[in-house]
């Protein structure tokens, strides 16, 4: 099972003056990780370096991005477009079902982690009630 692309999902960012926020990997945007979506092209396509914030490509009140070179590249800058740096830190929130979660709750993140897990079968092994495999 793969927790951490099931995790990735539930961790959001809420951007505020976007210093924390890294372009490529954090789960800022509605299409999630921009490296993932854009996958399997170059990230340094769009003349974005690797550990590139929101507020390092956020130059005189605009975006710094190359033009687009194909429709998710443009899809990008459109999402880009709707996202305005205020003076707020950026937050980190546990965002699960559509519902943002004021606080971790660890028993419905094992019921949730546990609905994601796969059965695993064994075959030739067979139990009965009260014997042991």
């Amino acid at each position: 099972m793969k927790l951490g692309s099931i995790a990735y999902d539930w961790i959001t960012v809420k951007v505020g003056n976007g210093r924390e926020v890294r372009f490529w990997t954090d789960n800022w945007s509605p299409v999630g990780s921009i490296q993932k979506f854009l996958a399997p092209v170059a990230a340094n396509s769009m003349g974005i370096p690797s550990s590139a914030t929101l507020h390092d490509m956020f130059v005189r009140d605009r975006w710094n991005i190359r033009p687009a070179r194909s429709d998710r590249q443009v899809q990008i800058q459109a999402i880009l477009s709707s996202v305005t740096l205020s003076q707020l830190p950026d937050e980190y929130e546990w965002t699960i079902e559509g519902k943002v979660w004021l606080k971790y709750q660890t028993g419905t993140i094992y019921k949730l982690l546990k609905n994601h897990a796969q059965t695993v079968v064994c075959p030739g092994i067979a139990s009965t009630p009260g014997s042991s495999p």
